[in-house]
C-alpha cells in the first residue's frame, strides 16, 4: 500500500450496504422516524397498481443494532402513503415519528379489540394467529399497517437522533 494513501475515512465515496430493507412485518412494534423525498401514483405493485413513497426510514429503537438507518425505502402501505404525502406540501412538518403497528379494518375492529382486551392493534395480531393456526381456513381477519401514536420519551430519542446527525438540531433536554 502506498504511503499516501488516504485513510478510509477521508475517501469521497460509500462502502457498499446490503441492498434488502426491512419488510414492513419486521417493522412492527419498532419506533420510526420517517422523512419522505418522493410520492409515485399508480406504480404496478404485488397487489396492482398502488402509491409508492420513497423516504428514509430510521428504526430508533432496533433491538440488536439500537438505531437503523435506511435510505430511500419503498413504502406502499396505504395506511402510511397519506400521511407521508403530507410531508412534503408545502409548511408540513418533514418529519413523522411512530410505532409501526397492525390496525384491523372497521369490519374487524370490535372483535380485534375484544381479542386484545381493548387494544386493537394486538388483538388483530391474535387473531391472524388463531386464523393461520387453523390452515387458514374461514374468513382471514383484515388490517392496514399505519403508525401508533409516540409517548415524550419517544420524541426525545428522536430529537436526540436528529441533533446527533443534524448540525441545526437541538437535542432533548
Amino acid at each position: 500500500m502506498a504511503e499516501n494513501t488516504p485513510a478510509a475515512t477521508d475517501d469521497p465515496f460509500g462502502r457498499p450496504t446490503r441492498s434488502a430493507f426491512p419488510k414492513i412485518e419486521e417493522l412492527e412494534g419498532r419506533l420510526v422516524l420517517i422523512k419522505p423525498s418522493k410520492v409515485e401514483y399508480k406504480v404496478k405493485g404485488k397487489y396492482g397498481e398502488q402509491t409508492r413513497v420513497t423516504a428514509d426510514v430510521v428504526v430508533l429503537d432496533d433491538p440488536d443494532e439500537g438505531v437503523v438507518e435506511h435510505d430511500d425505502m419503498y413504502l406502499s402501505q396505504k395506511g402510511l402513503t397519506g400521511m407521508l404525502e403530507s410531508c412534503l406540501k408545502p409548511g408540513r412538518k418533514p418529519f413523522v415519528l411512530g410505532r409501526v403497528q397492525m390496525t384491523p379494518t372497521k369490519e374487524y375492529a370490535e372483535a380485534a379489540e375484544k381479542a386484545g382486551d381493548g387494544d386493537g392493534s394486538k388483538g388483530i395480531g391474535i387473531m391472524l394467529k388463531e386464523y393461520f393456526q387453523k390452515g387458514g381456513k374461514g374468513e382471514k381477519p383484515q388490517f392496514f399497517w399505519d403508525l401508533a401514536d409516540f409517548t415524550d420519551e419517544d420524541a426525545n430519542r428522536a430529537r436526540n437522533y436528529l441533533a446527533s446527525n443534524d448540525q441545526f438540531a437541538t437535542a432533548a433536554s
